[in-house]
């Protein structure tokens, strides 16, 4: 299992229901679970006596934690007892209710638990400290946390059942309900919910829902033009540049030949599009296509629009074959332009460097752009987006042209990153 499978089972796995999913009810109403009212113009569903599955999501706040969290984390244990014990041990932990659940193609088990806090811990705190027990793996991907929170209840919310393509609106009686919330989630951030509702009648006998988004917790990104000191350069250049594949260019040949002047230098290669796009003012006829369709190295021709013509071919034959088809084309008494594949290369050298691989790049006919790693100081920045001004104090990144000494002011594009009304990230960049 790859991680992007893990990643998505953990998703599909920590929404799941369990034996105490129904935590979120068992605090905020003891044994009561009969909080809602249905309005709905469908009597029958009211009645009905079977249980009945909906889609539910909504807009809401945070309001508290409810000392309790989720944890999904892959263990080549198979000892649940001694599990158990080590996550009770953690200090802030309460109690622990678990199992144990083996994926067919997964080497590991993955050990899922509802972990109940003592009044007053952080669970953030406590949540690193369970993770950081040695019978968890360690793979970020492969283990996830989050927090039981109360939230607050719509007045009114549309459920949806897609199996029976079924609608109800419905309203809850309480002004709360539980939800699963990431742990950087505060009282009072706007989120979104996801999950499930079970029903029979009138009666919930299910709810689980899942924080999908915090815009409160979201980075906003603000972009300011501002004049700086270069406080520091860096040897490390960064490169890229574009041209039309008339030729053919082997990257591993380009990077052997770069490799030469740095061996520590990366070159990639990347094409847009391997075919050769021909764009005709007036109908295209099929001697045309015939024509062009027995030039060695063609693998096909179509038309679109009976207009322009896409030719797909083999790339390594585009020298030999890029002439022909101009000299077929111009032979046509229609105007017309032939669009050729584009490349971009990129990769990173180092300045010394970087003269002598600029050469080798528009040799190969590259229009290339190299920017030098830099850092910059600020102490404070106004953004006039929200007319505030923000503190830093601290060293960001840029880069900048290859022109520049330290001690010069540089004029750069910055991307500011603001979270919870504080500077979590600054980049810039010399246009």
């Amino acid at each position: 299992m790859n991680n992007n499978d893990l990643v998505k089972y953990l998703g599909i796995l920590i929404a799941l229901v369990m034996l105490v999913s129904f935590i979120g009810f068992g605090l905020l109403y003891g044994n009561n679970i009969n909080t809602s009212a249905i309005d709905t113009s469908t009597e029958q569903l009211v009645d009905n006596k079977e249980e009945f599955s909906y889609n539910i999501s909504f807009d809401t706040s945070a309001l508290s934690e409810i000392n309790a969290l989720r944890l999904v984390a892959s263990t080549t244990s198979i000892d649940k007892d001694e599990i158990d014990s080590l996550v009770s041990k953690v200090s802030g932990v309460s109690r622990v209710s678990s199992r144990l659940t083996k994926l067919a193609d997964f080497e590991g088990w993955f050990y899922y638990a509802e972990v109940y806090l003592k009044k007053g811990v952080d669970s953030s705190i406590v949540a690193e400290n369970i993770l950081a027990i040695d019978l968890f793996s360690k793979d970020p991907s492969e283990s996830q946390v989050v927090k039981y929170m109360t939230i607050s209840a719509p007045a009114s919310v549309k459920l949806f059942n897609p199996d029976s393509n079924i609608s109800r609106d419905y309203n809850f009686e309480s002004t709360t309900v539980s939800a699963l919330v990431d742990l950087a989630t505060l009282p009072g951030d706007k989120i979104s919910v996801t999950g499930t509702i079970k029903l029979i009648g009138k009666t919930i006998t299910g709810l689980e829902l899942i924080e999908e988004s915090n815009s409160t917790n979201t980075p906003t990104n603000y972009t300011v033009k501002q004049k700086l000191v270069l406080s520091e350069l860096e040897e490390d250049i960064m490169f890229e540049g574009e041209r039309e594949a008339s030729s053919y260019l082997s990257q591993e040949d380009l990077k052997k030949e770069i490799n030469l002047l740095d061996e520590n230098a990366s070159v990639f290669v990347y094409s847009f599009y391997n075919k050769i796009n021909i764009e005709t003012n007036s109908e295209v006829s099929e001697d045309l296509v015939s024509k062009l369709e027995n030039v060695s190295g063609i693998n096909s021709v179509t038309t679109e629009d009976k207009k322009n013509i896409v030719v797909d071919f083999n790339n390594e034959l585009v020298s030999e074959i890029y002439p022909k088809i101009k000299s077929l084309v111009e032979q046509e008494d229609f105007s017309s332009k032939i669009v050729l594949p584009k490349e971009m290369a990129y990769g990173t050298t180092i300045i010394s460097k970087s003269t002598d691989i600029q050469e080798i790049l528009v040799q190969k006919g590259f229009s290339p752009i190299f920017v030098q790693s830099a850092n910059f100081f600020l102490d404070k920045i106004t953004i006039p987006e929200l007319g505030e001004e923000f503190d830093f104090n601290s060293s960001f990144p840029a880069r900048i042209k290859t022109n520049h000494k330290v001690g010069e002011e540089v004029e750069l594009t910055l991307t500011i990153s603001i979270q919870r009304g504080k500077i979590i990230q600054i980049t810039g960049i010399e246009e």
